[in-house]
């Protein structure tokens, strides 16, 4: 039977024996919408619907889901019309949405239409929805659109609803095979999709990190798994070979995932509301994939999810199943300029997460940005975030520098224009990640970004024991005042500005409000005609320790307990042909940072260390980490 293509009666029999609690939770709750069901149109709810009555037997469910198809089958059209989101066509998400969610209702309730229904729901599902998605997104003598163009979210949404619905309406639609298997190619060339230098695309995927966040992330996903699913329960296969990059993508999901029993937490870089609604997990196993990460993902969040749909049908395969938290702590995407650091997937534990990617429509211009959180919360936080282009604020404050934790010049920060126009010309980048014995690194380049301020701006993040330590190394064109900002979500944090500077409170928005209702930091140094700004900031994680700061005329020291870290103030280009040694405390190095640390030794960016004459470290190219 065709509603097999959804889930089978088998799965439901196993669902009434189910002596699990969740799982009867789950069931109320999805049995509950079907009766909530207040009028015709309600696409999703068509889910809920079908499952009611092959759980109940209850015809009233069939009688609703009938009137929510003939009402979306009237409507003229299935697209907003004209210009929308930014550029014209027949077929958009509202399109997609009716047309997904029109094949699933004709896939569970095909056997109580008359020839007449059938005949009139499945061509208005290929007239209005499949082939419109078809002749905008896929087939080439029409289609409008291209990867580099229409790359984001909204490609794989289209193309996967056209695909879906063609897939369960195959045998009675023209060419429904060949639409089937064109539609896969279309999602494989997606998934696979590696940039355009000349559009300033970048790749959809770095190894399963997706560049315009955790919902985009969730959202592209759960609408290609959507498909996938029912395409593997029809093919009895996969649409293509999908499998290794949809584990990439779990991991990047949990590597951006705070666990906490105080709140639902991830990392919030770009447009984001959060991951309550975050479904594609779910759908992961869902599609049969053995992924303990993703086991532990949602055993660990499981009050918090509103998927009750998909996660009724595997939740007692979920509490069955082995979780395991991923084994690295830390992990850097750096083609899209993202990386975290733990110090444990353990609740309430530490984690620091740092963005300097492309800014483009849901990425921010936040180039260097960084957040942290601790002991269950967001401590360091950032202005951005509201996933809402209809408050007045959105486009003057929250995806702008100034909503974030970077960098500005005269108050002034990335060119408003890299989030509305053809992405950042220069992206910002992350380079020479290292996360070993300890010594944890990865350096931030927002030159390319801030290029019409700054010739250099690098924001060096090094992480040892419980101190994390910031260095700015800033290089202005003209005369000016350097603006360092800080966005503390409490009184008090572990934030510590160690360089001498003049700071200022200003104010800001929060939680999509264009009222102001927060306050922020601006720490400023002024600079002259392309003169250096450096700021040495660091998060102090264990509360009874406070650094110590010494500048002396080509170093900074900063000592912390035992640990000391010996900034090279000269060790920024001003020298040419000749490397930039300091000596300090017996020291003498070419490093960017030098630091001691219980007599081990590190380096960042170094190739020559010596203490008292001895030689430590001689490598002919510069390294990071303990020697």
């Amino acid at each position: 039977m065709l509603y097999n293509a959804v889930f089978s009666l088998d799965e439901l029999e196993s669902i009434k024996l189910s002596k699990n609690e969740r799982t009867k939770d789950l069931l109320k709750s999805v049995l509950s919408e079907a009766e909530n069901v207040k009028g015709a149109g309600e696409g999703a709810s068509l889910l809920s619907l079908g499952f009611a009555y092959y759980y109940t037997g209850d015809i009233k469910y069939v009688e609703k889901a009938k009137e929510v198809m003939h009402t979306v089958c009237s409507e003229d059209k299935w697209y907003h019309g004209g210009k929308h989101g930014g550029f014209e066509g027949n077929s958009e998400l509202g399109s997609s949405a009716k047309t997904k969610f029109m094949a699933l209702g004709y896939a569970l309730f095909k056997e109580f239409l008359t020839e007449d229904e059938r005949e009139y729901i499945t061509d208005n599902t290929y007239k209005k929805g499949i082939m419109t998605i078809y002749e905008d997104w896929i087939l080439p003598d029409t289609r409008i659109h291209s990867i580099d163009t229409m790359g984001h979210n909204w490609w794989i949404a289209c193309v996967s609803a056209g695909v879906l619905a063609a897939t369960i309406m195959k045998d009675e639609i023209e060419k429904g095979e060949e639409l089937v298997r064109i539609g896969c190619d279309c999602c494989e060339a997606w998934f696979k999709y590696e940039g355009n230098p000349i559009n300033t695309k970048p790749v959809n995927y770095d190894e399963g990190g997706f560049w315009e966040g955790l919902d985009y992330i969730n959202y592209s996903l759960n609408e290609y798994l959507l498909f996938a699913n029912v395409y593997k329960r029809v093919f009895g296969k996969h649409p293509f070979d999908d499998e290794e990059i949809i584990r990439k993508m779990a991991l990047f999901i949990l590597h951006t995932y705070y666990p906490s029993d105080k709140a639902l937490q991830t990392v919030p870089f770009g447009d984001t509301n959060g991951a309550e609604d975050m479904s594609c997990p779910a759908l992961m196993i869902r599609y049969g994939l053995d992924i303990p990460e993703i086991i532990f993902y949602l055993k660990n969040r499981v009050k918090y999810d509103r998927d009750k749909f998909t996660q009724l049908l595997i939740w007692d395969k979920v509490a069955e199943s082995e979780a395991k938290a991923p084994t690295e702590t830390s992990a850097c995407y750096s083609k899209i300029g993202w990386a975290t650091f733990r110090d444990s997937f353990e609740n309430d534990s530490t984690l620091l997460a740092i963005k300097c990617g492309d800014t483009w429509n849901h990425a921010h211009a936040d180039a260097t940005s960084f957040v942290l959180y601790k002991d269950g919360a967001l401590v360091i936080g950032e202005g951005g975030g509201p996933q809402s282009y209809s408050v007045p604020a959105y486009q003057g404050y929250y995806v702008q520098s100034i909503a974030h934790n970077t960098v500005l010049f005269e108050g002034k920060g990335q060119d408003y224009r890299d989030n509305y126009k053809d992405h950042v010309r220069v992206p910002g980048r992350l380079v020479n990640y290292k996360d070993c014995d300890g010594f944890r690194y990865v350096a931030a380049d927002a030159t390319g970004p801030m290029g019409r301020y700054f010739r250099k701006h690098q924001r060096h993040f090094l992480w040892i024991e419980d101190i994390i330590l910031i260095y700015d190394d800033i290089e202005c064109y003209e005369k000016g005042t350097v603006n360092y900002l800080i966005h503390e979500e409490k009184e008090i944090t572990p934030f510590r500005m160690l360089t001498p500077c003049e700071y200022e409170i200003k104010k800001g928005y929060k939680n999509k409000s264009s009222e102001i209702n927060c306050e922020y930091k601006s720490y400023n140094l002024p600079t002259g005609v392309e003169d250096h700004a450096k700021f040495v900031s660091a998060l102090c994680l264990d509360e009874g320790k406070e650094p110590q700061y010494e500048e002396f005329e080509k170093y900074i020291k900063v000592t912390y307990g035992d640990i000391k870290f010996y900034v090279n103030k000269i060790s920024d280009g001003r020298v040419m042909h000749k490397n930039c040694f300091i000596e300090a405390d017996g020291y003498k190095t070419d490093a960017t940072i030098l630091i001691e640390n219980g007599g081990k030794v590190a380096v960042v960016n170094g190739s020559i260390v010596r203490k008292n004459g001895k030689t430590l470290l001689g490598v002919f190219a510069r390294i990071n980490g303990y020697i």
